[in-house]
């Protein structure tokens, strides 16, 4: 044995006996303690940290781990320069090895020196906080999808319109002028850019569109059997599509628009990854995702789901690239506007999904997507806004909505099942009404944002002078945000527009009754 080789024994003898007489304490402590070599090197650990990294004994973890270390150098040299600066390490974030994959912890530490004052370990507490981190990310997603939705919502809309009139105006012309008109051509032209454009908005209007609006019990399997011809013409004769559906696939609630589109863009993308051909596979099959899946993506919720999956074979992608692809606007392809795979998520999320995706250079992608199965009143039609048994009533209400076509929709439906309404088309008028109707009016629906005065400030403002006042406030926005926006500390129920008829009437007279 060298004469290093017995220094860097010695200094793990000492480190260990150091330990020894506060072993029984740590051993019950509720969270992870290791006592490491500067180097990386575990030289003992309590059961907490044990079942932080996934094993039932000492041995055992030093047996898998072998001459392996936790962290990776880099970590290794920042955890080694802060103690030697410091002596100490408070809430620093790492990667920490756990079987063959990594978790992210918080390292608070401290140094151990020798006898002559060099650092040659630290002992350290370890939190894991990989669920956090998880969530977190899962929240900043939503927020940039909420973020970006907003925006191209309410683009993608008004370019529409202006769309719509450019598409008449041609349509018109083209009907009028014969094929051998020198200008028939040039429209044409301009008809099929238009055709594209709307095509890019249809694609803008799906982050914009934050509630699903006609959702329905249905089977995927045949869903996916019913488009497989257009799919066919959509891949070319060079892939080969396979469909592959378990028996007795139970059906979800969902809007078939969006799970057409978001089937669509999964073709779309899986042709672009096979530019020289291959198998593209679709399967459908029931799957319980339990307690031990949620504690790994704890935004699952455990129950019974319907697990469709997309593989290829193409050309695949590397971790880089995964953790981008349902960022908007990235994209991979020359000519990409990078909304595909967005969409996608945007699109699974609203109809409380799930969407993973996993892949390997040259290896091909899969894409596993979950669904919440129904329930049996999922079976059931969804009746329409103006069936015979919506509930009905006499009493006044007061109706604040700028929109005019809106205002006098609500009117008339309202009118229709017998209450009186009073309609106002800004705050201040909804003041003035409530002044003089005080007495009658028994409940409010408000626009959220409105000129002059917003909805929640008119419900403040009613409040002071009838302090129970049931009230509803529409908006166009989430609720999140509704309640960001104004106050968080609102109680007032908010009904997301485009609203139902029927969640209308049925969430007056819920209020009603109170």
């Amino acid at each position: 044995m060298t004469d290093q080789d017995r220094l860097a024994a010695e200094k793990e003898e000492m480190l260990r006996a150091s330990e020894e007489k506060n072993r029984s304490l740590i051993e019950e402590l509720p969270v992870a303690f290791i006592i490491s070599t500067l180097d990386g090197r575990i030289l003992d650990i309590n059961q907490a940290g044990l079942r932080l990294l996934g094993h039932q004994s000492k041995e055992e973890l030093l047996k898998h781990l072998g001459q392996k270390v936790l962290f990776p150098v880099r970590e290794r040299e920042k955890i080694r320069g802060l103690m030697e600066k410091q002596g100490s390490v408070s809430d620093l974030e790492l990667s920490l090895r756990k079987n063959e994959g990594r978790i992210s912890v918080l390292l608070d530490a401290k140094a151990i020196a020798n006898r002559q004052g060099e650092v040659v370990g630290y002992r350290a507490f370890l939190r894991d906080i990989t669920e956090n981190r998880i969530l977190e990310e899962e929240l900043l997603q939503a927020q940039k999808m909420e973020a970006i939705g907003m925006l191209a919502g309410g683009v993608a809309h008004d370019f529409n319109n202006l769309l719509t009139v450019i598409q008449g105006t041609i349509e018109i012309g083209l009907m009028k002028l014969d094929p051998s008109h020198p200008l028939y051509d040039h429209l044409i032209k301009i008809e099929e850019a238009t055709q594209k454009a709307s095509g890019l908005t249809r694609q803008l209007l799906a982050f914009g569109h934050r509630r699903i609006l006609n959702p329905k019990a249905l089977n995927v399997s045949d869903l996916i059997g019913n488009l497989s011809r257009m799919f066919s013409r959509l891949i070319g004769e060079d892939i080969e599509l396979r469909l592959e559906f378990r028996p007795g696939v139970k059906p979800v609630f969902a809007d078939p628009a969006a799970i057409d589109q978001i089937l669509m863009n999964l073709i779309v993308n899986a042709r672009e990854a096979m530019p020289r051909g291959g198998i593209m596979t679709i399967q459908t099959r029931n799957t319980l995702l339990d307690e031990q899946f949620a504690r790994t993506y704890p935004f699952v919720i455990p129950g019974e789901y319907v697990h469709i999956i997309f593989m290829d074979t193409g050309l695949g992608m590397d971790q880089e690239t995964i953790a981008s692809i349902f960022k908007p606007f990235f994209t991979t392809r020359e000519k990409g506007i990078g909304l595909g795979l967005a969409v996608v998520y945007s699109m699974v999320k609203q109809n409380k999904g799930h969407i993973f995706v996993s892949s390997e250079p040259g290896q091909g992608t899969r894409f596993d997507l979950y669904f919440p199965a129904c329930q049996e009143d999922c079976h059931k039609d969804i009746p329409t806004a103006f069936s015979k048994d919506l509930p009905r009533g006499t009493e006044t209400l007061l109706i604040a909505e700028d929109d005019g076509e809106i205002r006098e929709l609500f009117r008339h439906f309202l009118e229709g099942l017998g209450y009186r309404v009073l309609a106002a088309c800004d705050g201040e008028e909804a003041l003035a009404l409530f002044s003089a109707h005080r007495e009658r009016i028994a409940l409010a629906v408000l626009d959220a944002v409105m000129p002059k005065l917003n909805g929640p400030q008119v419900y403040e403002m009613i409040s002071v002078s009838s302090p129970g006042l049931p009230c509803l406030l529409l908006s166009g926005y989430s609720e999140e945000i509704v309640r960001r926006k104004f106050s968080r500390s609102l109680d007032v129920p908010i009904l997301q527009k485009p609203v139902a008829m029927r969640e209308l009437a049925e969430k007056i007279r819920e209020e009603l009754r109170g």
